[in-house]
């Protein structure tokens, strides 16, 4: 949510493009991006976003349930991290790939990144607490709301060229804002 937040400042401090709204105060597309390196980009972020929640335990072999529970099985902290943090990006990426076509009927990649992004965003704080269905409704739920806060950027003429408020700080808020979001609870 830092990040969302220092991109929210920085952003309505420096103000839009030029070019990115016309006269009448619409957004207009702009040109230059790459959509490979934004994919590249996105790839790497995925790889080391595995170092990041996955690879903030001090323990490796730390067992989670009760042994021999048929529920939960023995995963480990790190294992739990690492397959929450799989489905909600995944399962971001692939909400947000539809739910633009959906809006603006084509296909588009770097959107795909952007709600992949955004799943990572959201799940990070309870990757390992959180249990695999709920990682796949928070990834859901994360895509959503990075579309409803892109609406919102361009509907109030706001340009944050990174989306870091919408990724870190829409989809990193939402959680605090649910409730318990279906934590894992140890006895």
């Amino acid at each position: 949510m830092v990040g969302g937040i220092a991109g929210f400042w920085g952003a309505l401090i420096e103000g839009p493009r030029l070019g990115r709204f016309d006269h009448n105060g619409r957004p207009v597309a702009l040109r230059g991006h790459s959509a490979t390196l934004v994919v590249l980009g996105s790839f790497m972020l995925w790889f080391g976003w595995y170092g990041f929640n996955p690879g903030s335990f001090v323990s490796i072999a730390k067992s989670y349930g009760p042994i021999g529970s048929p529920i939960h099985g023995q995963w480990s902290a790190v294992a739990r991290a690492a397959v929450t943090t799989t489905l909600a990006g995944s399962t971001a990426a692939l909400t947000t790939l539809f739910g633009k076509r959906l809006q603006t009927g084509h296909w588009n990649v770097v959107d795909v990144c952007n709600g992949l992004l955004g799943g990572f965003a959201a799940i990070t704080a309870g990757c390992a607490v959180v249990e695999p269905w709920a990682a796949v409704l928070c990834g859901f739920v994360a895509a959503w709301v990075l579309i409803g806060f892109n609406l919102m950027a361009a509907r109030f003429r706001f340009d944050d060229p990174l989306e870091a408020a919408q990724l870190h700080g829409g989809c990193g808020a939402w959680v605090f804002s649910s409730r318990r979001c279906s934590l894992r609870m140890s006895s």
